[in-house]
């Protein structure tokens, strides 16, 4: 039997054990995504069912989840199918400013906001464009700020989202 056969054979059956264990890849994401979001967080963050974790290429994990950080305008549309970095939300008196990703290409992104921003009752201030970055300032009646939108690799888009009173 070749070295390679014999390697591929144990991961295969270490995998399968740990997947019964769990009964799927989701939970299992869910068990060890959990472990480090509640040891990163010191505890104050847990996901529920509804909440993803994600492991990108390059063997770094980063935490994602469903969930909007608390007084998110509900007003503010956010792009279908994106998720939320818990790695880069924040939270205080003045303000809100988190992250979302998405696998859209910019100009759809861009597309989605020009259209439905001003439908949900935000006013485009201006947009700044260029090839892989658009930034568009926007206000309602309670908040002003950015939505940054910008290509990261190839199959990404990052969503910032920075707001103020």
């Amino acid at each position: 039997m070749s070295k390679k056969l014999i390697v591929f054979s144990l991961i295969s059956f270490f995998l399968a054990l740990i997947i019964y264990k769990h009964q799927d890849l989701s939970t299992l994401a869910n068990n060890i995504g959990g472990l480090i979001i509640t040891t990163a967080s010191g505890g104050r963050i847990t996901l529920s069912n509804d909440d993803i974790v994600m492991a990108n290429t390059n063997q770094t994990i980063t935490n994602i989840s469903s969930s909007l950080p608390g007084g998110f305008p509900k007003t503010l549309p956010i792009f279908p199918g994106s998720t939320i970095d818990l790695s880069v939300t924040s939270v205080n008196d003045d303000g809100i400013s988190t992250n979302f990703i998405s696998h859209y290409p910019l100009k759809d992104i861009v597309g989605f906001y020009q259209k439905w921003l001003p439908i949900k009752g935000w006013k485009i201030e201006s947009s700044l464009k260029n090839k892989d970055k658009t930034n568009i300032f926007i206000e309602n009646k309670n908040w002003q700020g950015n939505i940054w939108i910008s290509t990261i690799g190839r199959h990404s888009t990052s969503i910032g989202i920075d707001l103020f009173h």
